[in-house]
């Protein structure tokens, strides 16, 4: 049969002149390069317009994810559903948008009726977490269905549609140009090959050779006009054509190069925002972020400066040359481009958080598209660093509260076994003295010497009675609650200094017989007690200074000390618990207490406390009595 194939064609070559033979072999090669470079540009083509669709669906995701966080740990629904639609909005290929919950609950949606049936499960993100995409063929065309994790996977999921009804638009469009191009270029050569089939077989021969490096795959030839006749102009049809092909093929080129680049810019912002996200401690952000920084970016260097808000410096230093920049930076908001350096500022709001110093090639970093990826990563640096912050803040707190706990439970056990002592060694022995001393008065044989007796017993008991009332003086000062704090702390200060033999000067002024608010006299008695104490006891002063006024609504408190002194940049909040005591005992008031000092220069401590009522707990965690 294919034999019999074979010879009728030839048969019929044989036959058919050499116009007809010319013009059905352009014919042929027109028609195969046409529609196989067509459905070659097609097929690569779609292959680039859903590698792109799926990476704008999974950014999109990405982004309704972040925003959604807020709205679904509030329970708000109209903020999500709002959030839904802006994103349908603004992004034609976006079909709908789902927000899925780990139990398979629709949380939102952007369907104006129905969700369609199998929809909710027909995609969720993978076992770790991974955003998953999932062909879904409608009536409406084939959807890409995007699920993005949401809280990692344990809040559920983003789902959001990317239809391909402007991938197959604008694929058709294309076709249909290429396809009329190849029309033209085929009605060129039957007119041509028609009209100039006696010419000379080199121009013909030329054009086959073009034709077939075409078909190889260069779009680069070009093959020469040997005469300004109709076989000219049909070499000049073919060179335009492969120019437009080569055009229109180096513009795809350049998109598929650009879309790659896209990605590489996200795949490495997501890297590096995950390994910043794994760091708990605040110390340990700068130095791994300029590594991820220089591995992630192929940068040759990267530094991340913090800003010390205390101190007001940078840590580390800032280089004399790039301050000027770095102000700009931030006075701007804005990435600053110097020579071979890019300054991001890192802030929240108004509040400077550090810079992030980048040194590149000068070119690339003078491109619009470079600072605005580095502002990009500026702002994923910037919230790793608050997060690290406020982590180690608290991380810190929960340390010394531990420490404060632990130091409040030995106080407490501490006074405990100090009481049993006083009451075995003092109450004990006097209440017996007290009965032997009855015993005595029963045997009493004269009334003098009942009467002796009975005075000897009279001391005994007076004795017993001071005993129990120092006793419970140091528990709570009887004079705090029924004298007010003035009479408190002069006892306090007469106390203190016949025990210790310390010179102690009190000057109080503005109280008056009006009564503070109990929470506050107790703040202001116990952290006066504590300053005191410790002035004597680790300063070793020969004056101590307590000054205590009130001024319009607040209580002003000093205490000050001519003793050793320390350096208070040195000390922690452990090793400095009473100090960190007193502050958090001031701030349960609503008040502040700051320190000054320095080594040989004695300690001063001021403390401010508003006076007026609040309904809250005292500085000892009690509740306020009713009426005080």
């Amino acid at each position: 049969m294919i034999d019999r194939i074979k010879q009728a064609f030839f048969r019929l070559a044989d036959a058919t002149t050499i116009t007809g033979k010319v013009m059905g072999l352009i014919l042929g090669l027109a028609i195969f390069l046409g529609l196989g470079f067509t459905t070659y540009l097609r097929v690569g083509t779609r292959l680039l317009l859903v590698d792109q669709l799926q990476s704008r669906g999974l950014t999109i995701a990405e982004g309704v994810a972040t925003r959604a966080i807020e709205p679904v740990l509030m329970g708000n629904e109209f903020a999500l559903h709002g959030l839904l639609e802006e994103t349908v909005g603004v992004n034609k290929d976006v079909r709908y948008v789902l927000v899925v919950s780990a139990r398979g609950e629709v949380l939102g949606d952007t369907f104006r009726r129905q969700i369609p049936v199998g929809l909710v499960g027909a995609n969720s993100v993978g076992a770790g977490g991974e955003p998953s995409v999932v062909p879904i063929r409608t009536d409406e065309g084939m959807v890409r269905d995007i699920a993005f994790p949401l809280f990692g996977g344990r809040g559920g999921s983003v789902r959001v549609g990317m239809s391909e009804r402007s991938l197959e638009v604008a694929l058709n469009k294309q076709t249909l140009q290429l396809l009329l191009a190849t029309l033209l270029t085929l009605l060129l050569g039957i007119w041509a090959t028609y009209r100039l089939s006696h010419m000379l077989a080199r121009p013909i021969r030329v054009l086959v050779e073009g034709t077939r490096q075409v078909a190889g795959g260069d779009l680069t030839v070009h093959v020469p006009v040997f005469a300004g006749d109709d076989l000219g102009h049909l070499a000049g049809a073919f060179n335009t054509m492969t120019a437009r092909l080569a055009n229109q093929y180096e513009e795809i080129r350049r998109f598929s190069d650009q879309v790659l680049r896209d990605n590489h810019e996200l795949v490495a912002l997501h890297r590096m925002t995950s390994g910043l996200n794994r760091l708990k401690h605040i110390a340990t952000v700068p130095r791994v972020a300029a590594r991820l920084i220089e591995h992630e970016l192929g940068v040759p260097e990267a530094a991340v400066l913090l800003w010390n808000q205390d101190e007001e410096r940078w840590e580390p230093a800032l280089a004399e040359e790039l301050a000027a920049t770095a102000q700009a930076s931030l006075e701007g908001r804005r990435v600053v481009v110097t020579a071979d350096r890019a300054v991001v500022p890192l802030q929240v709001g108004s509040r400077r958080i550090g810079l992030l110093l980048v040194r590149d090639d000068p070119d690339r970093l003078a491109t619009e598209r470079c600072r605005s990826f580095l502002g990009s990563v500026g702002n994923h640096l910037t919230v790793a660093l608050d997060n690290a912050r406020l982590l180690s803040e608290l991380t810190d707190q929960q340390q010394v509260l531990t420490h404060l706990f632990d130091r409040a439970v030995s106080a407490q056990e501490e006074e405990r076994r100090r009481i049993s002592r006083e009451l075995h060694d003092e109450t004990s022995q006097s209440l017996t003295s007290l009965m032997l001393g009855l015993r005595s008065v029963e045997t009493a044989s004269t009334p003098a010497e009942l009467q002796q007796r009975s005075a000897l017993l009279r001391e005994r008991l007076v004795a017993a009675l001071d005993s129990v009332h120092q006793m419970a003086r140091r528990l709570r000062p009887l004079a705090l609650d029924d004298l007010g704090l003035p009479a408190a702390l002069t006892r306090f200060v007469q106390e203190t200094s016949a025990q210790t033999g310390q010179d102690i000067d009190l000057d109080v002024d503005g109280l008056g017989s009006a009564r503070l608010p109990s929470d506050v006299e107790t703040a202001v008695y116990r952290i006066l007690q504590e300053a005191v104490a410790n002035a004597i006891r680790h300063g070793r002063p020969s004056q101590v200074s307590v000054v205590v006024e009130k001024q319009d609504g607040w209580v002003i408190a000093m205490v000050e000390d001519d003793g050793a002194g320390f350096d208070p940049q040195s000390i922690t909040r452990t090793t400095r618990l009473g100090i960190y005591g007193m502050r958090e005992r001031a701030h349960l008031v609503g008040g502040s207490l700051t320190l000054e000092s320095a080594p040989g220069r004695g300690t001063t401590i001021y403390l401010r406390i508003p006076c007026g009522v609040r309904k809250r707990t005292d500085a000892d965690g009690h509740p306020n009595p009713p009426g005080r």
